[in-house]
């Protein structure tokens, strides 16, 4: 939140509030990406998260770091 309200980090192409597509990999697209996903995990519509949905979410994120 700091990184992005201070403009420390470039806005992403769609914004903050959108998840990026897969191909962008710029510092304010990753930031955003984990925000969605934290946002997901931690303000879940029922009970939780199933695996698949939580694989996919740990797969796209491993990928922004490496």
């Amino acid at each position: 939140c700091i990184l992005r309200n201070f403009n420390l980090v470039p806005e992403p192409h769609y914004g903050w509030d959108i998840l990026p597509s897969k191909t962008d990999n710029s510092p304010g697209a990753n930031l955003a990406r984990i925000k969605f996903y934290r946002n997901d995990v931690s303000h879940p519509s029922n009970d939780g998260i199933d695996n698949t949905t939580f694989e996919k979410m740990w797969t796209d994120l491993r990928q922004v770091c490496l």
